[in-house]
């Protein structure tokens, strides 16, 4: 089983100087080893070489690779896109850019559904206060 994941070329680049194996890192922090269910082992699955040995997922469509609704290659571009955003890999337009959401309010539920906050500080908020007070906010 392959699973094909796209990558605009210009963030592909960058993705690898900044850590090697995409598609090593693709499966990083999906959090599946260990999930058996309904004894359906998936040993021998690979992503671009990457073997995942005995691990069984529930619910997971074999034909059409669908877990819980979500397209695996869809779930590994996320969690490899949401861990390079969280090191600093990849800002927010690249991110919003490589997920294919049209808008940043998009961008900002999914990384709120995976507990991703941007860093804000006690001086970011001051700074944003003095900024409006000198709109005439």
């Amino acid at each position: 089983m392959q699973l094909t994941v796209q990558i605009p070329d210009d963030i592909a680049h960058r993705l690898i100087e900044a850590g090697g194996d995409l598609s090593r890192r693709a499966l990083e922090g999906m959090a599946l080893e260990g999930m058996a269910l309904e004894g359906m082992a998936l040993e021998g699955l690979a992503l671009e070489g990457m073997a995942l040995e005995g691990m069984a997922l529930e619910g997971m469509a074999l034909e059409g690779m669908a877990l819980e609704g979500m397209a695996l290659e869809r779930m590994a571009l996320e969690r490899m896109a949401l861990e390079d955003f969280k090191t600093g890999n990849l800002n927010k337009p690249d991110l919003r850019r490589l997920l294919g959401f049209g808008t940043r309010w998009q961008l900002d539920g999914l990384l709120k559904a995976h507990g991703v906050f941007e860093d804000y500080t006690l001086d970011d908020f001051e700074r944003e206060c003095q900024a409006l007070k000198s709109l005439g906010f």
